[in-house]
Parts: structure tokens; C-alpha cells; sequence
């Protein structure tokens, strides 16, 4: 996955315009700013480059980025096209002198449509006829007029698709898109599914109140919708962030927002890629889950997560389920009836809290007629037995004691939620559910051998890792607990979006900070044979 980041061309000439002044002024020069997107991201998109470039400005710009170790994408221009050699003539230049060996280059539309196709067609035939090491980008605008008109993502696909020549490409601007859908609607600018698959290159930036091209960790981007479906097409361009420091310098920091956006963006394209990964699981959800019951059949110590909250446990003769539910994702059907073959013989199930991730009343109902399940008591459903955090819960010899959790977030109603102990042969495996105030002292004095904590870092904060204030409380409180072992759970839950699901991004995030520390996720099986209960 390759990063980039958009540099006007004037940035590098004494004469800069506004946006190129405010990049300069804010890194403090030229070898402070490239040194930083050196260390950030790998490439710089050049804008803007026309025919009337000078030459030495570009190879200036060219050979900067070279030295910093950043490749090269450009920003051309149709407006006053002449011919397909004037245009070219720069990027000939650079690829003459050996200074680039691809030259990908975006141009907008412009507002001449019955003028686009033919200097495309005549553009893709020139670079054929040469044999140019060179691919056009057709870009998708932002309707600035009254009314939707020319521009949108299905006219870019519909006049790339009839060109169809493996020279011209789309760059998919997200804000762009967003800034159509704002002012007309999302059904004015429908991104078709070929639209994705023949993107060849990307502009990334917000839109925050009428204005675009603003930093991404602020105003309105679409990540989620966009990287997701990119990926899925096969995307293998740059994410290219495309941002105006002029439109936005008297709003935010200027440093900080190129800082920021760049963790956002690649924290989101993480996010993404995790996400389609756990998309597939799920979708196949009996072949990743069959592992984990397998192994809960061979060995007599040993745990696996069945869905993102959801685990199951085998203590020598006994085997335990907690909140086994599947409320919210698709082929529901087929799944609970996997895990209703699968816990048929097991001789308990326990539930902490009424979530859907959690708690899903009609299967418990059902699975309730042949096996034991335990509800806490200020919940009610049929086939089940109620358990107070007064109950001690004795299942063969394993003890089961509950104690009020702290589901409790800042603005929202609390959540009665009971965490769990397990206690087995002297051992004790901690289970605090979904935590959400780390600052609490609610747990102060419980401590285990074992923990299988559900990582929490936000409401809508997932892309946030750059000041997230979670991080540090979270390791905190996993770190209170003083077990030797720790499990972090409720991870790649893809019924959320990349902005609310946790995944390795956030656990690596910290994982320094918590000895001890590993993933437990769907489709994992976990031996618990260093817990020594075969010595006890």
C-alpha cells in the first residue's frame, strides 16, 4: 500500500503562491517538509504540470522528492490543449533525462465534455505510437453550479470505459464526490461499481462546511465507503492525500493537519484492509469456527473466540460459552445453526449483558431446552436460570462468580452489565465485558491470573490514533488487573464502521504498554495449559 501527498509545483520557485507559502512556512523550508513525507508517506503528486512548465523548476521538484526517497505522480491540465506533443513535452523531458521511469499524471474534465473524449483518444494514441512509459488519470469534479451537470463519477467511468485503453485511468476523488453528494444528494452522484475498478489513482481530502480540500481528520471524507470498496476492486494505486493549506490555514494548524491526516489515512486503510479480511471469515463462518471447537475436543484447557464478544472454554470435563450471539450479521440463519450443533453438549452458557453482540433472546430460548444457560437476573427470557452478582455458579469444578461491570460511557444511559470470574483449580480467569470508563475504581481489589479484556477506544474514534486518550487509560486498566496473561477481545466486529471497529491498528498501538498482551479474535483457539491446571 503506497501513500502520497499533493505539492504545488511553485512550492519549489521564490515566487510562491498562498498555498505553496503556507506549506513552506509551516514545516520551516523545503528539507523540513520533504525529510518529514520522506519519513510518512512514498510519494509526491506535483501540481500543477503543463507545457508551459519550466523545465528546471520540475526537474528541481523531480530531484527533490528523488533524494528523499519519494516517487513522482502529476497533476496536468486540458485548459488550453493544443496538441498531444505540447502536452506531453514535459513529462518526455523527465523520462529523457532519466528523472522518471512512470510518469502518471490526473487531469480534470474541465466543463468542454464534447471536447474530452477526442483529446483523450488522441492522447492514449500518441503515447501508444511512442511508446510512453505513461497513464492519464480522467478525474471526477466537483459541480461548483446551481444545478448537477457535467462531471460526475459516472460520466468519468462512462468516457473512460468507451476509450477503453489501458492508458487511461481514473483518480478518484473522494472529495469531490463528497462535496456533489452535500449539496445535491447521494443519489446525484452514484459511484458505479466499475467506477472503483478502473481507478488508477486517488485525491483525498474533506469537505467541511462548502470548502473541499480540507485535512481529513477533520470535515466530511467517506473513508469507510471508499477504501472499502477500492480494496475490494483490487486497488494498488496511491492514496493520495490532496490537501490546500490556503483554504484551511486560518481554521487549523497547518503542520498539524498534514501530521493528521496522514495517521488518519493510513490508520483507515489498515482499518479497511482488516475489515475485508474479516468480512470473508464471517462470511464463511463454519470453516473458521469449526478449528476452534475441534481443538476444545482434543485438549482439556483451552478457549476460542466464536464471534467478536462471543467464547467458548474447556476446563478438563467442562466446557463454557459466553455471549454466543450473531445479532447483525448476514446468512444469519446458517450461522446459528452451526453454533447450535456446535454448543449442543456443552454444560453451560453464560450471557454478561443485553447488547445484540451479546445476547440474542430467540436462540438462547431455544438452545435453553437442552443446555443450561445463565441470564443475569435484570434480564428475562424462556429456557434460561437468572444469576445475581451475589451467586456463586458451580459448573462440575469450575466456579462461576459475577461482579457488577462498568458498561458506563459519558453521555449515554449505563448499561447493567455483570463481568465475570473463573475460578478453576486455585486459577482465576478475569472477564470485565465491555468497559468503557478506564478511570473507574470500580474494579479496584479484583485481581486474576488471566484476562480477556474488549477493547473500547471511543465512540466513533477509531481513526484517531494520533492524540487518542483511551490508549494510555486502556493499558492502565488492563494492567490493574495484574494477570500474567492478557487477551484482548471484541475486535474486527465488521458490523461497525472503520471509525468504531478496533483491530491490530489499535492493538499495536499499545502493546508495548501491556506485558504479556495478545489478540484473542474469531476463529482463534487459545491453549490454557500454561495456566498449570494438569499440576494442580
Amino acid at each position: 500500500m503506497r501513500f502520497g501527498c499533493t505539492v504545488r509545483l511553485d512550492f519549489f520557485s521564490e515566487n510562491r503562491g498562498k498555498s505553496a507559502e503556507e506549506l513552506y512556512n509551516a514545516f520551516g523550508g523545503t528539507d523540513a517538509l520533504f525529510t518529514f513525507l520522506g519519513d510518512n508517506v512514498d510519494s509526491v503528486e506535483l501540481h500543477t504540470v503543463s507545457e508551459h512548465t519550466d523545465l528546471g523548476l520540475l526537474e528541481k521538484a523531480v530531484s527533490v522528492c528523488r533524494e528523499h526517497g519519494l516517487s513522482c505522480t502529476y497533476h496536468g491540465t486540458l485548459i488550453h490543449y493544443t496538441a498531444p506533443e505540447n502536452f506531453f513535452s514535459p513529462f518526455e523531458y523527465l523520462l529523457d533525462k532519466g528523472l522518471a521511469s512512470m510518469c502518471n499524471i490526473t487531469v480534470h474534465p474541465q466543463d468542454n465534455y464534447e471536447r474530452i473524449e477526442p483529446i483523450l483518444r488522441e492522447l492514449c494514441d500518441y503515447a501508444d505510437k511512442k511508446d510512453l512509459s505513461i497513464r492519464i488519470c480522467l478525474e471526477n469534479q466537483r459541480v461548483k453550479k446551481a444545478e448537477m451537470t457535467c462531471g460526475t463519477c459516472a460520466d468519468v467511468v462512462d468516457i473512460v470505459s468507451r476509450i477503453h485503453s489501458d492508458r487511461l485511468k481514473i483518480c478518484f476523488d473522494f472529495g469531490h464526490r463528497k462535496s456533489n453528494a452535500e449539496k445535491f444528494g447521494e443519489e446525484a452522484d452514484i459511484v458505479p461499481e466499475e467506477f472503483y475498478s478502473r481507478a488508477g489513482h486517488t485525491h483525498i481530502h474533506s469537505y467541511d462546511e462548502g470548502t473541499t480540500h480540507f485535512p481529513i481528520h477533520v470535515g466530511k471524507v467517506q473513508l469507510h465507503t471508499n477504501l472499502l470498496a477500492l480494496f475490494r476492486n483490487g486497488y494498488g494505486g496511491v492514496l493520495n492525500l490532496e490537501l490546500c493549506p490556503d483554504r484551511f490555514c486560518g481554521y487549523y494548524d497547518v503542520k498539524e493537519s498534514y501530521v493528521n491526516s496522514i495517521s488518519v489515512l493510513k490508520t483507515a486503510a489498515a482499518q479497511a484492509q482488516a475489515m475485508l479480511a474479516a468480512m470473508e471469515k464471517f462470511e464463511q463462518y463454519c470453516d473458521y469456527a469449526e478449528p476452534v471447537f475441534a481443538a476444545l475436543e482434543t485438549e482439556k484447557y483451552g478457549f476460542g473466540a466464536i464471534a467478536p464478544a462471543a467464547y467458548v472454554f474447556r476446563f478438563g470435563d467442562v466446557k463454557l460459552a459466553v455471549d454466543p450471539s450473531f445479532i447483525g450479521f448476514s446468512n444469519q440463519e446458517e450461522k446459528y445453526a452451526c453454533l447450535f450443533r456446535k454448543l449442543a453438549d456443552f454444560d453451560a452458557v453464560i450471557i454478561t449483558h443485553g447488547h445484540g453482540d451479546h445476547y440474542d433472546p430467540g436462540f438462547l430460548a431455544e438452545l435453553g431446552k437442552n443446555v443450561k444457560i445463565y441470564l443475569p437476573d435484570f434480564l428475562q427470557c424462556e429456557n434460561t436460570t437468572p444469576y445475581s452478582a451475589e451467586d456463586t455458579i458451580r459448573v462440575g469444578e469450575l466456579t462461576i462468580s459475577a461482579f457488577p461491570s462498568c458498561h458506563d460511557e459519558i453521555g449515554m444511559e449505563p448499561i447493567q452489565e455483570y463481568g465475570l470470574k473463573l475460578t478453576y483449580h486455585g486459577k482465576t480467569i478475569l472477564m470485565p465485558t465491555d468497559v468503557r470508563d478506564y478511570c473507574t475504581d470500580h474494579f479496584k481489589g479484583i485481581q486474576g491470573d488471566m484476562l480477556i479484556a474488549h477493547l473500547w477506544l471511543g465512540r466513533r474514534n477509531g481513526l484517531n490514533l494520533y492524540n487518542n486518550k483511551f490508549i494510555p487509560e486502556f493499558c492502565r486498566f488492563v494492567n490493574g488487573f495484574g494477570a500474567s496473561r492478557v487477551f484482548i477481545g471484541h475486535m474486527d466486529d465488521t458490523r461497525r464502521k472503520m471509525d468504531s471497529i478496533w483491530t491490530d491498528v489499535h492493538f499495536n498501538a499499545m502493546r508495548d504498554e501491556m506485558p504479556g498482551s495478545e489478540t484473542i479474535k474469531f476463529g482463534d483457539y487459545k491453549s490454557l495449559a500454561f495456566m498449570g491446571f494438569d499440576e494442580a
